[in-house]
């Protein structure tokens, strides 16, 4: 089964606003878990809902560029992630591993708003880039 850009790219916004919004009830979940101020141990903040919506965003991005690649109805604009598959795909997951540090350290040293406005902001523009390559794959 072949998949057209459209479709593949619907699937890849799809699956990251459904990851989104996983993260967005997994954050809601835990805060209605944690036990009041009399509880001794204090729960640490969890910065994996803004990590799955970085990754949801950047692996949209990710598929839909390789997708308009693949069909030759575009290229990649970023002359550092040039042409090539195995290229673009090692210097996005490259770049990808730093966001993600970044989001739990904010996450686990007091700032858990900070690290999921990260997360949003981040898999929000990876969702945008994938939007703009449906539309160059048209």
């Amino acid at each position: 089964m072949t998949l057209t850009l459209k479709k593949l790219g619907i699937v890849a916004i799809v699956a990251s606003v459904l990851m989104g919004q996983s993260a967005f009830a997994g954050a809601e979940e835990q805060r209605e878990r944690e036990i009041p101020a009399a509880s001794t141990v204090t729960p640490r903040p969890s910065g994996q809902p803004a990590m799955m919506m970085t990754i949801g965003g950047s692996l949209a991005d990710l598929f839909t560029t390789l997708s308009v690649l693949n069909s030759n109805t575009g290229r990649e604009a970023n002359p550092i992630l040039g042409q090539s598959a195995g290229r673009i795909i090692a210097v996005k997951s490259a770049l990808l591993v730093p966001q993600l540090l970044a989001e739990h350290h904010l996450a686990t040293h007091g700032h858990p708003k900070a690290a999921m406005w990260l997360g949003v902001a981040l898999g929000g523009l990876g969702t945008a880039m994938a939007i703009h390559n449906m539309n160059v794959g048209r």
